[in-house]
């Protein structure tokens, strides 16, 4: 079987690499890649062959300590702080098990690609909090049901906010603020009932028509504390304004 042999190879091409300063985001997860897709293989070699035992059945280390695997299959990926610059590849779409993609607090630029909109259906959190990704929010993430949480803050995105994330039955947290976003507010925000913490505006953010009544639920001051709402929405109501300027 050649597959282990191959994988020892690029892991320790991999460290090597490291140890040498390399870190890019984009060749840490084509190792994280390439173990995912050759684990499929692994599996099949081991199950065809004469007097496979369950039991014995062993799967090669993760490649990263910020990475958990199960059974062979990529689960969580936790990039953060770690100074990783390059872009988000469209490849990720293919860890079909993966749960938590925490890449945040980096130096990634670029956009966020469609493809993410084919991440696992079993994502339960997308973190991106504090990169330098730009471009508009994708509305293919609106197709990742399972999220409860999502954190897009504090990057360089513009455009709308697309109404897509209204689909995220599941959500419970929304973190958008400190980007460059601008128009309405979608009033699908409001339909997503388990939502409790929504953070939507900051220096740069600038929503114009007014506020979607299905956000006045948000009374408690922990939960929506933003500019322009500096009394909060359970002080003091909040009437229709034609321009949104976050401040601080």
């Amino acid at each position: 079987m050649v597959w282990p042999m191959t994988w020892c190879m690029v892991a320790t091409g991999l460290s090597s690499a490291a140890e040498k300063g390399d870190q890019e985001f984009n060749a840490r997860v084509a190792v994280v890649l390439d173990y995912e897709l050759s684990s499929t293989s692994w599996d099949a070699d081991i199950k065809a062959a004469d007097g496979f035992n369950e039991t014995y059945r062993q799967h090669p280390p993760c490649p990263f300590q910020e990475v958990t695997c199960i059974d062979g299959h990529v689960k969580e990926v936790h990039f953060h702080l770690s100074h990783l610059v390059g872009t988000v590849p469209s490849e990720l779409a293919q860890l079909s098990w993966l749960t938590i993609l925490h890449p945040h607090t980096n130096e990634i630029s670029g956009t966020l690609p469609t493809e993410l909109g084919k991440l696992s259906p079993l994502m339960t959190s997308f973190n991106v909090y504090s990169n330098s990704i730009s471009g508009t929010i994708p509305s293919q993430l609106g197709h990742l049901t399972s999220l409860d949480e999502v954190v897009l803050s504090k990057c360089r995105f513009s455009g709308t906010l697309p109404s897509e994330l209204g689909r995220l039955s599941n959500l419970k947290g929304l973190y958008i603020h400190g980007n460059s976003l601008s128009g309405s507010l979608p009033t699908e925000i409001g339909q997503l009932s388990l939502l409790t913490i929504a953070r939507i505006f900051g220096p740069h953010t600038r929503f114009s028509g007014s506020l979607p009544s299905q956000l006045y639920r948000f009374d408690d001051a922990k939960y929506w504390c933003a500019p322009p709402f500096d009394e909060c929405l359970r002080c003091a109501p909040v009437p229709p304004i034609q321009v949104w300027e976050g401040v601080g």
